[in-house]
């Protein structure tokens, strides 16, 4: 999860930088009062022999294990230690490295049934320097049965190299083990405005797998609908595996609250949870409204992007809400 640097007043010196889980962003947004933002990465591939349809305007798409053997090796790096051993992609920047972790939490392990959320899963992937990243991702419904949203900075982070590579999503991740499999990437889209100054506002994009033995992963785990209209002062609930302490990044944790308007950005797009002190590892996490915890059906709104640091900053965590852009993103991740 990113994490966002506060002042004790409104910043003067115009638009903050954005730090992440392992590179250093700049933000052409103005902020009243944050600083400071950190973020992730991830990669993704097209199927041999298949010509991907041009994207829309606005959307850049990216392939990277294109053939059925680089998703084999991928799969094949994944071993159940080499997961325990990722760290949180924000871990792999300067600020990530330099952030103090919060002094506790009030994330929870999720009380009920694990049938209830294993659409929800770990993102690992690979940093340059073939470093063991991690995230959080979530299936969300679409044509293909086989897309994940995560956190813009899980997929392309320019201070950890750029694209990420080896990225598998493991649904229902717990303490090592695939309990529902495992799925390499395929392609993964993000917004230009991300890829040209890490707009914090689209913080979100979307990642095609590849089907594994068992099959599509929406047969396998479900998939949760998407609203891309943001309403603000929903209950939500925000899933996710912080990895930081308290929390070991083993099992999935949740918190909840009305999703506010972000009193820190100009722009409402991004809202945020209080309480909720998640930790890396937990950036992409979806967020639900509607939720029902027995069944686990909900509408995802967005994915974890930040949080401040400073005097009870890290009571808080933002997320980048689902807009007409993260439409785009989904259609294109989605589509031939």
């Amino acid at each position: 999860m990113r994490q966002v640097h506060q002042s004790d007043g409104p910043l003067t010196g115009g638009a903050p930088r954005f730090t992440g889980m392992g590179t250093i962003l700049s933000a052409t947004r103005a902020v009243l009062l944050a600083t400071t933002v950190g973020s992730a990465l991830l990669s993704a591939a097209i199927p041999t022999g298949a010509q991907p349809a041009e994207p829309a305007a606005g959307v850049v798409r990216h392939s990277a294990e294109e053939s059925e053997s680089a998703q084999r090796r991928a799969h094949a790096y994944w071993t159940p230690e080499r997961m325990r051993a990722a760290r949180p992609v924000e871990e792999y920047t300067a600020a990530g490295r330099a952030a103090a972790p919060p002094p506790h939490a009030d994330g929870k392990p999720w009380p009920g049934g694990k049938q209830a959320v294993r659409t929800t899963g770990q993102l690992f992937l690979v940093v340059s320097g073939g470093r063991p990243a991690s995230c959080t991702a979530a299936v969300v419904e679409s044509g293909s049965e086989d897309v994940v949203a995560t956190a813009a900075h899980c997929v392309h982070l320019a201070e950890s190299g750029g694209w990420s590579e080896r990225m598998v999503f493991v649904p229902g991740y717990e303490g090592g083990r695939a309990p529902y499999g495992e799925f390499p990437a395929r392609r993964a889209a993000v917004s230009a405005a991300w890829m040209e100054d890490e707009d914090p506002d689209e913080d979100y994009a979307f990642v095609r797998l590849a089907a594994s033995d068992r099959g599509h992963v929406a047969d396998v785990v479900g998939a949760r609908p998407a609203s891309f209209t943001p309403s603000p002062h929903r209950e939500t609930v925000v899933l996710g595996y912080p990895a930081d302490p308290p929390f070991d990044g083993e099992s999935v944790q949740y918190c909840s609250g009305a999703a506010l308007a972000s009193p820190y950005v100009n722009n409402p797009r991004q809202h945020y949870v209080k309480p909720c002190y998640f930790t890396p590892g937990a950036s992409g996490g979806p967020w639900y409204t509607g939720f029902d915890a027995a069944t686990g059906k909900g509408v995802q709104t967005g994915v974890t992007s930040a949080k401040p640091v400073g005097p009870g900053g890290d009571a808080y965590v933002f997320g980048a809400m689902f807009d007409a852009m993260a439409e785009r993103l989904l259609h294109a991740a989605d589509s031939p």
